[in-house]
């Protein structure tokens, strides 16, 4: 799972929460947060995006760029370097996915689930 930000400091801490809240089993799902922000964003603080991440250490994957080259499509491109799963699924950062939302949305998920 690929999470695009950039300089999202008032909706980082509810994307987050949301996908750490996916009923979907840890050991399968890699979460990268692309922060390719220039705001507070990622800054240590209550909502930032390396506060965060280090709630859900092996869980989430912070990966920050030092050139934003190619803007988003570049993060995403960067991100699918060292993406490890069959699938990709990007979700912009003001999208808030529903706890179930890989077994509503695709029944190729439904077997990983209940092996889960």
């Amino acid at each position: 799972m690929q999470l695009p930000i950039f300089n999202e400091m008032y909706v980082v801490e509810r994307l987050l929460k949301s996908v750490a809240a996916l009923d979907y089993p840890r050991d399968l799902l890699q979460v990268q947060v692309l922060d390719d922000s220039t705001d507070e964003t990622t800054e240590t603080r209550p909502n930032g995006s390396r506060t965060l991440k280090a709630r859900w250490t092996g869980y989430l994957n912070l990966v920050r760029r030092k050139e934003r080259v190619g803007f988003k499509a570049g993060a995403l491109e960067g991100g699918l370097r060292s993406c490890k799963g069959e699938f990709v699924l990007i979700l912009d950062a003001d999208f808030v996915p529903a706890h179930d939302m890989a077994a509503q949305n695709d029944p190729l998920f439904q077997p990983i689930r209940a092996l889960g």
